[in-house]
Protein backbone atom coordinates (compact mmCIF):
# COMPACT_ATOMS: atom_id res chain seq x y z
CA UNK A 1 0.00 0.00 0.00
CA UNK A 2 1.25 3.37 -1.04
CA UNK A 3 2.31 6.10 1.72
CA UNK A 4 -0.46 8.61 0.83
CA UNK A 5 -2.98 5.64 1.09
CA UNK A 6 -2.21 4.70 4.49
CA UNK A 7 -2.21 8.38 5.71
CA UNK A 8 -5.27 9.10 3.90
CA UNK A 9 -7.44 5.77 5.65
CA UNK A 10 -9.84 6.58 8.33
CA UNK A 11 -10.19 10.54 7.67
CA UNK A 12 -13.70 11.22 6.65
CA UNK A 13 -14.85 14.12 5.19
CA UNK A 14 -16.43 16.46 7.54
CA UNK A 15 -15.73 14.92 10.54
CA UNK A 16 -14.10 18.33 12.05
CA UNK A 17 -17.48 20.64 11.81
CA UNK A 18 -19.30 17.15 13.62
CA UNK A 19 -17.00 17.55 16.30
CA UNK A 20 -17.27 21.35 16.78
CA UNK A 21 -21.07 20.49 16.54
CA UNK A 22 -20.79 18.63 19.77
CA UNK A 23 -18.42 21.17 21.44
CA UNK A 24 -21.06 23.94 20.64
CA UNK A 25 -24.13 21.84 22.28
CA UNK A 26 -21.79 21.07 25.45
CA UNK A 27 -21.38 24.95 25.19
CA UNK A 28 -24.99 25.50 25.00
CA UNK A 29 -26.29 22.95 27.78
CA UNK A 30 -24.05 24.65 30.24
CA UNK A 31 -24.98 27.91 29.38
CA UNK A 32 -28.63 26.93 30.07
CA UNK A 33 -28.23 24.37 33.21
CA UNK A 34 -24.69 25.33 34.38
CA UNK A 35 -25.84 27.51 37.19
CA UNK A 36 -28.85 25.38 38.17
CA UNK A 37 -27.39 22.40 38.49
CA UNK A 38 -24.27 24.16 40.62
CA UNK A 39 -26.87 25.83 42.94
CA UNK A 40 -27.99 21.90 43.61
CA UNK A 41 -24.86 20.55 44.17
CA UNK A 42 -24.19 23.31 46.72
CA UNK A 43 -27.64 23.04 48.30
CA UNK A 44 -26.86 19.08 48.66
CA UNK A 45 -23.34 19.73 49.97
CA UNK A 46 -24.81 22.81 52.60
CA UNK A 47 -27.79 20.02 53.11
CA UNK A 48 -24.90 16.83 54.32
CA UNK A 49 -22.87 19.91 56.58
CA UNK A 50 -26.30 21.06 58.01
CA UNK A 51 -26.98 17.35 59.17
CA UNK A 52 -23.71 16.82 60.34
CA UNK A 53 -23.82 20.06 62.15
CA UNK A 54 -27.23 19.38 63.52
CA UNK A 55 -26.49 15.59 64.77
CA UNK A 56 -23.49 17.35 66.63
CA UNK A 57 -25.24 19.82 68.55
CA UNK A 58 -27.85 17.41 69.12
CA UNK A 59 -25.18 14.72 70.69
CA UNK A 60 -23.41 17.77 73.05
CA UNK A 61 -27.05 19.13 74.01
CA UNK A 62 -27.53 15.73 75.09
CA UNK A 63 -24.31 15.18 77.01
CA UNK A 64 -24.76 18.66 78.41
CA UNK A 65 -28.38 17.37 79.81
CA UNK A 66 -27.30 14.23 81.66
CA UNK A 67 -24.27 16.65 82.55
CA UNK A 68 -26.42 18.85 84.69
CA UNK A 69 -29.35 16.65 85.28
CA UNK A 70 -26.67 14.53 87.34
CA UNK A 71 -25.26 17.59 89.01
CA UNK A 72 -28.74 18.39 90.33
CA UNK A 73 -29.18 14.84 91.68
CA UNK A 74 -26.72 14.34 93.79
CA UNK A 75 -27.41 14.22 97.70
CA UNK A 76 -29.57 16.38 99.07
CA UNK A 77 -30.60 17.34 96.04
CA UNK A 78 -32.49 20.61 95.46
CA UNK A 79 -35.93 20.35 93.88
CA UNK A 80 -35.77 24.06 91.74
CA UNK A 81 -32.40 23.05 90.26
CA UNK A 82 -34.15 19.58 89.06
CA UNK A 83 -37.19 21.29 87.61
CA UNK A 84 -34.95 24.17 86.05
CA UNK A 85 -33.50 21.76 84.30
CA UNK A 86 -36.55 19.59 82.94
CA UNK A 87 -37.74 23.11 81.94
CA UNK A 88 -34.68 23.63 79.73
CA UNK A 89 -34.53 19.60 78.34
CA UNK A 90 -37.63 18.94 78.04
CA UNK A 91 -37.22 17.41 74.48
CA UNK A 92 -33.93 15.81 74.99
CA UNK A 93 -35.19 12.42 75.53
CA UNK A 94 -36.53 11.75 78.96
CA UNK A 95 -33.69 14.22 81.25
CA UNK A 96 -36.92 16.74 81.45
CA UNK A 97 -39.52 13.34 83.06
CA UNK A 98 -36.51 12.09 85.01
CA UNK A 99 -35.83 15.25 86.18
CA UNK A 100 -39.13 16.16 87.34
CA UNK A 101 -39.58 12.34 88.70
CA UNK A 102 -36.19 13.38 91.20
CA UNK A 103 -37.70 17.05 91.88
CA UNK A 104 -41.01 15.48 93.38
CA UNK A 105 -39.26 12.76 95.01
CA UNK A 106 -37.07 15.03 97.05
CA UNK A 107 -39.82 17.09 98.03
CA UNK A 108 -41.50 13.89 99.22
CA UNK A 109 -38.25 13.42 101.10
CA UNK A 110 -38.01 16.52 102.83
CA UNK A 111 -41.73 15.83 103.94
CA UNK A 112 -40.33 12.60 105.53
CA UNK A 113 -37.67 13.98 107.28
CA UNK A 114 -38.92 17.24 108.81
CA UNK A 115 -36.73 19.54 107.27
CA UNK A 116 -36.81 21.94 104.33
CA UNK A 117 -34.88 20.75 100.71
CA UNK A 118 -31.48 21.36 101.16
CA UNK A 119 -31.20 21.10 104.79
CA UNK A 120 -28.29 20.13 106.67
CA UNK A 121 -28.33 17.92 109.82
CA UNK A 122 -25.61 18.23 112.19
CA UNK A 123 -23.82 14.71 113.94
CA UNK A 124 -25.97 14.47 116.62
CA UNK A 125 -28.94 14.66 114.03
CA UNK A 126 -30.12 17.83 114.68
CA UNK A 127 -30.81 20.56 111.90
CA UNK A 128 -27.45 22.90 112.01
CA UNK A 129 -30.61 26.00 111.20
CA UNK A 130 -33.10 25.94 113.65
CA UNK A 131 -35.60 27.75 110.77
CA UNK A 132 -35.37 24.50 108.61
CA UNK A 133 -37.98 22.90 110.55
CA UNK A 134 -40.59 22.18 108.66
CA UNK A 135 -44.39 23.82 109.67
CA UNK A 136 -47.77 22.46 108.74
CA UNK A 137 -48.00 25.04 106.05
CA UNK A 138 -44.78 24.25 104.52
CA UNK A 139 -45.87 20.48 104.60
CA UNK A 140 -48.92 21.35 102.53
CA UNK A 141 -47.30 23.45 100.19
CA UNK A 142 -44.43 20.94 99.16
CA UNK A 143 -47.29 18.38 98.79
CA UNK A 144 -48.68 20.04 95.87
CA UNK A 145 -45.82 21.19 94.49
CA UNK A 146 -44.89 17.54 94.50
CA UNK A 147 -48.11 16.67 93.49
CA UNK A 148 -48.00 19.17 90.08
CA UNK A 149 -44.64 17.45 89.02
CA UNK A 150 -45.88 14.16 89.13
CA UNK A 151 -49.19 15.28 87.11
CA UNK A 152 -47.15 16.51 84.62
CA UNK A 153 -44.81 13.60 83.97
CA UNK A 154 -48.11 10.89 83.68
CA UNK A 155 -50.32 13.53 81.65
CA UNK A 156 -46.91 12.81 78.83
CA UNK A 157 -46.62 9.46 79.15
CA UNK A 158 -49.61 7.65 80.13
CA UNK A 159 -50.82 6.89 76.28
CA UNK A 160 -47.39 5.88 75.57
CA UNK A 161 -46.45 2.51 76.00
CA UNK A 162 -42.62 2.91 75.35
CA UNK A 163 -42.72 5.24 78.21
CA UNK A 164 -45.30 3.32 80.59
CA UNK A 165 -42.37 3.16 83.14
CA UNK A 166 -42.29 6.80 83.89
CA UNK A 167 -46.21 6.70 84.20
CA UNK A 168 -46.17 4.10 87.10
CA UNK A 169 -43.74 6.03 88.78
CA UNK A 170 -45.87 9.36 88.22
CA UNK A 171 -48.85 6.78 89.76
CA UNK A 172 -46.85 5.78 92.87
CA UNK A 173 -45.89 9.14 93.54
CA UNK A 174 -49.31 10.23 93.37
CA UNK A 175 -50.57 7.37 95.85
CA UNK A 176 -47.71 8.73 98.55
CA UNK A 177 -48.59 12.25 97.96
CA UNK A 178 -52.19 10.76 99.13
CA UNK A 179 -50.87 8.82 102.03
CA UNK A 180 -48.79 11.60 103.26
CA UNK A 181 -52.48 13.61 103.37
CA UNK A 182 -54.41 10.43 105.19
CA UNK A 183 -56.58 10.52 101.84
CA UNK A 184 -56.21 6.60 101.56
CA UNK A 185 -59.24 6.01 99.12
CA UNK A 186 -57.35 8.25 95.92
CA UNK A 187 -54.29 6.15 96.91
CA UNK A 188 -55.98 2.96 96.29
CA UNK A 189 -57.28 5.14 93.14
CA UNK A 190 -53.98 5.84 91.74
CA UNK A 191 -52.14 1.89 92.66
CA UNK A 192 -55.90 0.61 90.73
CA UNK A 193 -54.33 2.72 87.74
CA UNK A 194 -51.04 1.34 88.19
CA UNK A 195 -52.04 -2.03 87.91
CA UNK A 196 -53.69 -1.28 84.59
CA UNK A 197 -51.20 0.25 83.30
CA UNK A 198 -48.42 -2.31 84.01
CA UNK A 199 -50.81 -5.36 82.35
CA UNK A 200 -50.66 -3.19 78.74
CA UNK A 201 -46.93 -3.09 79.63
CA UNK A 202 -46.26 -6.32 81.16
CA UNK A 203 -44.91 -4.27 83.58
CA UNK A 204 -45.74 -7.27 86.42
CA UNK A 205 -43.63 -6.50 89.09
CA UNK A 206 -44.73 -2.69 89.33
CA UNK A 207 -48.80 -4.60 89.36
CA UNK A 208 -47.44 -6.47 92.59
CA UNK A 209 -45.85 -3.78 93.79
CA UNK A 210 -49.31 -2.04 93.46
CA UNK A 211 -51.60 -4.75 94.98
CA UNK A 212 -49.29 -5.11 98.45
CA UNK A 213 -49.63 -1.33 98.87
CA UNK A 214 -53.21 -2.13 98.35
CA UNK A 215 -53.11 -4.79 101.29
CA UNK A 216 -51.46 -2.42 103.68
CA UNK A 217 -53.73 0.51 103.15
CA UNK A 218 -55.74 -1.02 106.03
CA UNK A 219 -52.90 -1.31 108.46
CA UNK A 220 -52.00 2.38 107.61
CA UNK A 221 -55.36 3.81 108.73
CA UNK A 222 -54.75 2.78 112.67
CA UNK A 223 -50.87 3.86 112.81
CA UNK A 224 -50.56 6.50 115.25
CA UNK A 225 -49.33 9.13 114.47
CA UNK A 226 -45.20 10.68 114.28
CA UNK A 227 -44.21 12.74 116.48
CA UNK A 228 -41.08 15.48 116.19
CA UNK A 229 -38.30 15.95 118.32
CA UNK A 230 -39.58 18.81 119.30
CA UNK A 231 -42.60 17.36 120.67
CA UNK A 232 -41.25 14.83 122.65
CA UNK A 233 -41.00 15.16 126.41
CA UNK A 234 -36.88 15.96 127.63
CA UNK A 235 -35.53 12.66 128.91
CA UNK A 236 -34.39 13.28 133.12
CA UNK A 237 -30.66 14.30 133.50
CA UNK A 238 -28.87 11.74 134.90
CA UNK A 239 -28.18 11.95 138.60
CA UNK A 240 -24.44 12.66 139.29
CA UNK A 241 -21.90 10.41 140.34
CA UNK A 242 -20.60 11.49 144.40
CA UNK A 243 -16.97 12.22 144.17
CA UNK A 244 -14.50 9.03 145.52
CA UNK A 245 -12.65 9.62 148.55
CA UNK A 246 -10.58 7.00 150.07
CA UNK A 247 -13.10 6.20 152.82
CA UNK A 248 -15.93 5.20 150.75
CA UNK A 249 -13.38 3.21 148.34
CA UNK A 250 -12.83 -0.73 149.21
CA UNK A 251 -8.77 -1.32 150.55
CA UNK A 252 -7.71 -4.70 149.93
CA UNK A 253 -6.33 -6.33 152.87
CA UNK A 254 -3.84 -8.33 151.37
CA UNK A 255 -1.97 -5.20 149.36
CA UNK A 256 -3.47 -2.51 151.04
CA UNK A 257 -4.35 -0.53 148.19
CA UNK A 258 -7.98 1.77 148.12
CA UNK A 259 -9.84 0.69 145.44
CA UNK A 260 -10.13 -1.82 142.85
CA UNK A 261 -6.42 -2.80 141.04
CA UNK A 262 -5.60 -1.23 138.61
CA UNK A 263 -6.26 -2.40 134.50
CA UNK A 264 -3.73 -2.43 132.23
CA UNK A 265 -3.34 -0.17 129.59
CA UNK A 266 -4.91 -1.52 126.42
CA UNK A 267 -1.50 -1.35 124.00
CA UNK A 268 0.82 -2.51 126.99
CA UNK A 269 2.32 -5.92 127.56
CA UNK A 270 1.21 -8.01 129.73
CA UNK A 271 4.47 -9.80 130.22
CA UNK A 272 6.15 -6.43 131.83
CA UNK A 273 6.38 -5.84 135.02
CA UNK A 274 3.81 -3.67 136.65
CA UNK A 275 4.27 -0.93 139.52
CA UNK A 276 3.13 -2.02 142.58
CA UNK A 277 0.37 -0.37 143.86
CA UNK A 278 0.45 2.38 146.05
CA UNK A 279 -0.45 1.67 149.75
CA UNK A 280 -2.45 3.79 152.29
CA UNK A 281 -1.18 4.30 155.77
CA UNK A 282 -3.67 2.98 158.74
CA UNK A 283 -5.61 5.46 160.02
CA UNK A 284 -4.57 6.86 163.78
CA UNK A 285 -7.16 5.85 166.14
CA UNK A 286 -7.23 7.96 169.59
CA UNK A 287 -6.47 6.72 172.72
CA UNK A 288 -9.30 5.75 175.25
CA UNK A 289 -8.60 7.88 178.55
CA UNK A 290 -9.60 5.11 180.85
CA UNK A 291 -7.39 2.36 179.22
CA UNK A 292 -4.24 2.06 181.26
CA UNK A 293 -1.06 2.84 179.29
CA UNK A 294 1.25 0.55 178.41
CA UNK A 295 4.99 0.62 180.07
CA UNK A 296 7.81 0.81 177.63
CA UNK A 297 10.31 -1.06 179.95
CA UNK A 298 9.81 -4.60 181.26
CA UNK A 299 9.21 -4.35 185.46
CA UNK A 300 12.38 -5.18 187.13
CA UNK A 301 10.55 -7.13 190.28
CA UNK A 302 7.84 -9.80 189.43
CA UNK A 303 4.39 -8.58 190.37
CA UNK A 304 3.04 -9.12 193.69
CA UNK A 305 0.57 -12.30 194.03
CA UNK A 306 -3.00 -11.94 194.38
CA UNK A 307 -4.07 -12.07 198.04
CA UNK A 308 -5.49 -15.31 198.96
CA UNK A 309 -8.98 -15.79 199.66
CA UNK A 310 -8.44 -18.77 202.24
CA UNK A 311 -8.65 -18.16 206.29
CA UNK A 312 -5.28 -17.60 207.69
CA UNK A 313 -4.30 -20.58 210.48
CA UNK A 314 -5.17 -20.02 214.31
CA UNK A 315 -1.47 -20.74 216.28
CA UNK A 316 -1.26 -22.71 218.81
CA UNK A 317 -1.63 -21.92 222.39
CA UNK A 318 1.65 -22.88 224.19
CA UNK A 319 2.10 -25.67 227.06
Amino acid sequence: MAIDERQTTGIREGAGREESRYNLEFIDFLQKWGTPLLLVAALISGGILAMRYYKERKTETLDNAFVEYEAASGNNASPDALIAVADQYSGVKSVGLLARLDAADAYLHSIRSGAKPGARFGADGTLEDPTDVMTADDRTVFLAKAEEQFNVVLAATEGDRARQMFATGALFGLAAVAESRENYDAAKTHYDRVIVVAADSSLSLQAEMAKQRIASLDSLRTLPPLLSRAELPKPPEPPASPAASPETLPIDVGTGTVGPAPMPAPDADPAAPTEPPATVPPAETTPDPAAPIPSATPPTTPPAPPPSTQPAPTPAAPK
